[in-house]
C-alpha cells in the first residue's frame, strides 16, 4: 500500500460512486457535513483511526478496503469488485460457489444478448 494517501481524495471518489451525498454520509457516518467537507477538500488534513473507520463503515467498507481502494485501482479492481469480493469470501463456500456460478450464468446470458 502506498504511503502517501490523499484519504480525502479517496473518501471523496468512493462517497461519489456509492451514490452518497456529503450529506448521506455525515448522517450514516454519525460525522458532520463540515467535518466530511473539510477532509474532502483539504490536501493535509489529519483524521483520526476512529473516524476513518466510521466513514469506512458509512460506505459499506473495511476500513483496510478503503485504504486499499487506490491501490485495487490500479490492479484494475474497483469499488464493486472490492464489495464483492469480500462478501463472496464472507459467506460459506457451498454457497459462494453457487452464487458465483449463477452470476457468470447471468453474465453469460446477457453477453449472449448483445
Amino acid at each position: 500500500m502506498s504511503a502517501n494517501i490523499n484519504i480525502g481524495k479517496l473518501i471523496k471518489q468512493v462517497r461519489k460512486e456509492s451514490g452518497l451525498t456529503q450529506e448521506e454520509l455525515a448522517e450514516k457516518s454519525d460525522l458532520s457535513v463540515n467535518f466530511i467537507s473539510r477532509i474532502e477538500r483539504t490536501d493535509n488534513q489529519n483524521i483520526s483511526w476512529k473516524n476513518i473507520e466510521a466513514i469506512a463503515e458509512a460506505l459499506g467498507l473495511s476500513t483496510i478496503e478503503l485504504l486499499q481502494v487506490n491501490e485495487n485501482r490500479q490492479q484494475h479492481r474497483g469499488l464493486y469488485l472490492t464489495k464483492l469480493m469480500r462478501i463472496l469470501e464472507e459467506m460459506n463456500e457451498l454457497e459462494a460457489e453457487e452464487l458465483s456460478k449463477n452470476f457468470i450464468d447471468i453474465i453469460e446470458l446477457l453477453q449472449r444478448k448483445k
